[in-house]
Formats: structure tokens, C-alpha cells, sequence
């Protein structure tokens, strides 16, 4: 039996924290960097970001794994907000999955959405009763 991480345990690219970060502007180009810390503070990884919602909306990624520079560029796909038709919003789209997310993962040197490999939140490996007594 081969031991899966928990989806905490991966580096993660969420939709959320780059448009906190300003990657996501309407109609421009973007580039900055993101940085991963672990809870005592130290950082664990870090990449290039660039994103061009001008033409056709992408990002592209600029890293090192495994001592290897890898430059991986991740399709963006917009969605209508259902709250407001004039606005709207950006969602990676998976490349192995094709499909739209707002979060990836790195696995194996690659940005993936969860549904490109199998690993589960802590919570999901929860019993009923293990969940109740976290829960209350």
C-alpha cells in the first residue's frame, strides 16, 4: 500500500489569493512572484507569475523542481458571475482534466486540479463519530 498525502500537504494556486494579489486585472498584463511559507514562517517554495488577460486569458508559471526550471503555462477560462452578468470572474483550466477550478496543486512538478489525482482532505478520511466529536 502506497502512502497518499493529504491535499493540505500540497503547494497550492488558488484563483482567490491571485486576484488578492492583483495578477487578475481585466484587459492587462501581470507578472509578480507567489511565496510559499510553512507555519514556522520559513519558505518553501516560490514561482514566477505572469498573467495576459488581454487576448487570449493564460498564465504562466516560472519554477525549479527537482533542480529542473520548468516554464508551465495554465489556460484561464471566464465565468460569468450569476450575481451580476457585467462582471465576472477568472478559473484555471486543468490541463490534464481540461476542466475550469479555482485551485491547483502541485504534483509531480505540475499544476493539476484535485480531480487529476487521487488524494483526499484530512476530513474526508474522518469516521461519522470522528467527525462529530471534531465538529461540535
Amino acid at each position: 500500500m502506497t502512502f497518499k498525502p493529504m491535499l493540505e500537504e500540497y503547494v497550492t494556486l488558488s484563483v482567490t489569493k491571485c486576484k488578492e494579489m492583483g495578477f487578475f486585472k481585466q484587459g492587462a498584463a501581470c507578472s509578480g512572484s507567489v511565496r510559499w511559507r510553512n507555519r514556522d514562517g520559513n519558505e518553501t517554495a516560490s514561482i514566477g507569475f505572469i498573467t495576459d488577460l488581454r487576448n487570449v486569458p493564460f498564465a504562466r508559471l516560472v519554477y525549479e523542481y527537482n533542480g529542473l526550471t520548468q516554464d508551465y503555462v495554465i489556460p484561464l477560462r471566464r465565468k460569468q458571475s450569476n450575481l451580476n452578468p457585467a462582471n465576472g470572474f477568472y478559473l484555471f483550466v486543468c490541463r490534464v482534466t481540461g476542466l475550469s477550478c479555482r485551485k491547483l496543486y502541485l504534483v509531480n512538478g505540475r499544476f493539476v486540479s484535485r480531480r487529476a489525482f487521487r488524494a483526499l482532505y484530512e476530513k474526508q478520511t474522518f469516521s461519522r463519530t470522528e467527525k462529530q466529536g471534531v465538529y461540535k
